[in-house]
């Protein structure tokens, strides 16, 4: 299905950051170029990913990718650039 995606889009699979936790997420994580996975991700996956985060799951595993991995300002993106 994320294969079908990327084609569909014209998205190459090495282009994309796939972000997942769980033994469910594996194929999907050793085929994208990158991936990330929570703190309290199952061991396996933590072994295939390629950003370890320090939050946990439904904690702002989003936030730390922007602001921490990306280097973005959260703040910036959500309130001065649609004013």
């Amino acid at each position: 299905a994320l294969e079908d995606l990327a084609v569909s889009k014209n998205f190459s699979l090495q282009r994309i950051l796939y972000i997942g936790n769980d033994v469910n997420d594996f194929n999907a994580m050793i085929n994208c170029g990158y991936s990330a996975c929570p703190a309290d991700s199952h061991p396996k996956i933590k072994e295939v990913a390629t950003f370890n985060l320090n939050t946990n799951g439904g904690m702002g595993i989003v936030r730390e990718i922007l602001e921490d991995l990306l280097k973005q300002d959260i703040m910036t993106i959500l309130f001065e650039e649609n004013n």
